[in-house]
């Protein structure tokens, strides 16, 4: 700016007041003359990517003038800044701006701005192989985790053999079984690679039912007849049981014995 001084003589007992004399001068931005106001600039070295569960962050920006330089967080809900230290809270491009405000002798600094990326850590699934299952366990429970701790979620590939909710499976039909664990991350983890598991389903009551029934038929030749015979069997063992539990008898050898005798007896009557 432009500096005007006043020189002035008030005078005394012998001389008179002397006339003021006005005399202005520049003073120019960085002219770096004595009382002149200096300009500064600032460095600021750009940090390196670096996975979101690393930090934190050191900052180290300088300014030419030797002043401290402050900053401040540009994308607050990625990471937060205390002093020269950078909080990564989520994964995403991190901005920091480096300010240095000046002083009586330094003009105000040039805002300068880094960014760098904060990156999703991985994550992996562990999910054990179910053991063949028979359609009369009912249900199925699966172990599926993942590295980050986050819940897995597991969905059927194969609805008209079985369900799931959950960690259960519920068994519907014999076949092949297939189930898939995902994991879709979150703002500091990665989606997770999905796991498939299949495992097989058999149906031994069923395969059983169909084993006597062709068996009656290859023996009896006559389709009518070998119904006749399959639905005496079960009639057979439900009376069975029954005095079974009347006579308070335990499933032992000789009681297993006896409902072999009794469905043999009902059969060839």
């Amino acid at each position: 700016g432009i500096c005007t001084i006043a020189a002035d003589q008030p005078g005394d007992a012998t001389y008179e007041p002397a006339p003021t004399i006005i005399r202005s001068f520049t003073i120019a931005d960085g002219g770096g003359g004595t009382g002149s106001i200096k300009t500064q600039s600032i460095t600021f070295p750009r940090p390196a990517d670096i996975d979101v569960l690393s930090g934190p962050v050191s900052l180290t920006a300088t300014a030419d003038s030797g002043l401290p330089v402050s900053y401040a967080s540009i994308t607050p809900a990625v990471c937060a800044v205390t002093g020269s230290s950078v909080t990564l809270l989520a994964a995403g491009a991190c901005t920091i701006k480096a300010d240095q405000p000046g002083d009586a002798s330094y003009a105000a600094a040039s805002t300068v701005t880094q960014s760098f990326a904060v990156l999703a850590h991985s994550q992996t699934i562990s999910f054990t192989q179910p053991t063949t299952a028979d359609v009369s366990d009912g249900t199925v429970t699966l172990s599926a985790t993942a590295s980050s701790g986050l819940v897995v979620a597991l969905t059927t590939q194969t609805p008209d053999v079985c369900t799931v909710a959950g960690g259960t499976v519920t068994l519907l039909a014999a076949g092949v079984c297939t189930i898939r664990a995902d994991q879709p991350g979150n703002s500091s983890y990665s989606a997770a690679t999905s796991v498939v598991r299949s495992f097989d389903v058999t149906d031994t009551v069923g395969s059983a039912i169909v084993l006597v029934i062709l068996v009656i038929f290859i023996f009896l030749g006559d389709w009518r007849t070998t119904m006749i015979h399959f639905i005496a069997t079960p009639v057979s063992l439900i009376g069975t049981f029954v005095f079974v539990k009347l006579l308070g008898f335990s499933i032992n050898t000789l009681t297993l014995f006896g409902i072999t005798l009794a469905t043999g007896l009902v059969v060839a009557d």
